[in-house]
């Protein structure tokens, strides 16, 4: 008998068609569940502890603002409490229900089951006013705290006593922060203790007599640091201050202390390298200065050396010697390279005068002058006038007198440094050397137009702004003073070795001129009651226009032509107020 085929086609019928059934149920109940939610937020979602499920966007922001409004946090300490400050918090409830309300809009099974269980929670968004935050800080700091005091010694009658320390009290201010902010973007009510910690810094029997002992072994010691050709001698008084007086680390070199101390001996004896000087005289270069090595003490290895020189004092050695770690770099130009330089003719030659200077204006010029002569340009590299001339403070020998700052005039360190980049600038360009920054004065100075036109000036005023040319001659460029301070003169030559070129400058071109406004008066303090005297002259406006072109053979090697726009400026003077 011939068994029948079983035929499948209706059961596969029918599970295609339950799929297709399914995916379409799927399908509805995803768009279902966009719908319900696109204008609410979807159940079971929290923002800081507030039920906001269900709710449309005002609603919900409304509810969080009356919480907001509402909360109330205490920091308490002892029988000393502080509320915190809601203004000190910028608390963003709008943009926390934005974030809220997106929530649930791209279906996903996981948050599906988060809804579901109602696990769905949200801080609330902010930030805090460091502002306002250090302000609250300080007011908690100024009850709380107690300063810990470490154990020192002072000398009492030519003898070493040790006066003990103080113990303390800290506020651990990162951890109140942190209680602080979840407190309140999680709008929880009510009191944060506050975070102390005892600071102790008093020695006790056993301590002293240590702390005793290690002063007992640093008596009448000494220590000596060799740097080149200088010896540094640290004695007791030094070596003490070295060791920790604190009960966590007594009787230990204090690493802190040492480099501390290293970084001094840095600041006090690096070196930059230091090339020779020169000075042309009678057809022939001669060496007027020296080339240095530069020095930099290599303070990690030299503290290093230092803290276990002091741990053996501490053990019983008596005197001991240690070399600072140096790194030396030679000078560009050495002594010997005089006759290598090819400096042999003069190249170029600037001046001006600086008539009616006041005593500080006539020592500044002479001062940066001399900080300029001798210097060596090597063929190809740029010349910067700032990083010649160094910092222009007091610190550095310059005197107060008057500069032009911001478009002004008005008392500063270094007044009348622009002479000597002035008559620089017109070295370089009788030299017809290429110029890569110059800029004008803010307006007409009548220093610069005592034996020249208007336009041939150049200020200066670290770090923004800078006079720079480059030496692209075959051989160094040797820049030499002369100053003449009984006639205030002032003269730069440049000596080097001549290519043949030729530079020329036109005549000014003076245009769009405006009268000064009137004159102004400045009370001094300085001056006597009643005294006037002037220390500025009025200038016209103008804009003032020239060429500069340098040839060889006939060609022009380059060409450029140089723009100043001077403002009005008036008469100063200045008007006596003291007695």
């Amino acid at each position: 008998m011939k068994k029948r085929k079983q035929d499948f086609r209706p059961l596969l019928k029918e599970a295609v068609m339950f799929l297709l059934g399914g995916g379409l149920g799927a399908i509805l109940l995803i768009c279902s569940w966009q719908w319900i939610g696109r204008k609410t937020i979807f159940p079971g979602v929290r923002v800081a502890g507030v039920g906001v499920g269900g709710m449309q966007k005002e609603q919900a922001i409304a509810d969080l603002e009356e919480k907001i409004s509402q909360l109330e946090v205490k920091i308490r300490y002892g029988e000393s409490s502080w509320g915190v400050p809601r203004q000190m918090f910028q608390l963003e409830p709008e943009r926390t229900v934005e974030k809220a309300m997106k929530i649930g809009k791209k279906w996903s099974p996981e948050i599906m089951k988060q809804l579901w269980t109602g696990k769905i929670e949200l801080p609330l968004m902010g930030s805090l006013k460091a502002e306002e935050w250090l302000g609250w800080q300080a007011e908690i700091e100024g009850v709380v705290s107690i300063p810990s005091q470490v154990a020192k010694l002072k000398v009492v009658n030519g003898k070493y006593q040790l006066i003990n320390g103080e113990d303390g009290v800290e506020v651990n201010f990162d951890k109140l922060k942190g209680l602080v902010v979840r407190a309140v973007t999680t709008l929880d009510p009510g009191e944060i203790e506050l975070p102390v910690e005892n600071v102790r810094m008093r020695l006790n029997p056993e301590e002293i007599t240590r702390a005793n002992q290690v002063l007992e072994e640093l008596l009448d010691k000494k220590l000596e640091i060799v740097i080149e050709d200088k010896v540094v001698t640290l004695q007791t008084p030094e070596l003490i201050s070295f060791i920790s007086l604190s009960p966590e680390r007594l009787g230990e070199v204090e690493q802190e202390s040492v480099s501390n101390y290293v970084g001094g001996l840095a600041e006090r004896y690096n070196r930059v390298p230091q090339n020779a000087r020169f000075v042309f005289e009678n057809g022939r270069v001669k060496e007027f200065a020296a080339g240095k090595e530069g020095i930099n003490l290599q303070t990690e290895k030299t503290a290093e050396s230092l803290e276990g020189a002091i741990e053996q004092l501490v053990k019983g050695e008596t005197d001991i010697k240690i070399e600072a770690e140096l790194e030396k770099t030679p000078p560009k130009i050495a002594t010997g390279e005089v006759n290598d330089l090819g400096i042999v003719e003069l190249i170029g030659k600037g001046e001006s005068y600086y008539a009616h200077s006041i005593t500080n204006r006539i020592f500044n010029v002479e001062l940066a002058a001399a900080r300029i002569n001798g210097v060596l340009v090597p063929p190809g590299e740029e010349f910067s006038f700032n990083q010649e001339v160094g910092e222009i403070t007091g610190a550095t020998g310059y005197k107060t007198a008057y500069v032009i700052a911001n478009g002004r005039t008005e008392l500063g360190d270094g007044g009348g440094v622009c002479q000597v980049s002035t008559t620089l600038f017109r070295a370089v360009m009788a030299a017809g050397l290429p110029i890569s920054e110059r800029w004008a004065h803010a307006y007409r100075v009548g220093y610069y137009e005592q034996n020249s036109e208007p336009g041939f000036d150049a200020t200066v005023y670290a770090p923004s702004k800078d006079f720079k040319f480059r030496n692209d001659t075959p051989g160094y460029i040797l820049i030499q003073t002369i100053n003449d301070p009984a006639n205030k003169h002032l003269i730069f030559e440049l000596y080097g070795t001549s290519d043949g070129r030729e530079a020329t400058t036109s005549k000014a071109r003076v245009s769009g001129v405006t009268p000064p406004p009137p004159d102004l008066y400045q009370d001094d303090p300085t001056l006597p009651a009643g005294e006037v005297r002037q220390v500025d002259w009025s200038a016209w406006g103008a804009k003032v226009v020239f060429d500069y072109k340098v040839l060889r053979e006939g060609e022009i090697i380059f060409a450029k032509t140089y723009v100043s726009n001077y403002r009005p400026w008036q008469n100063v003077f200045l008007r006596g107020t003291g007695e």
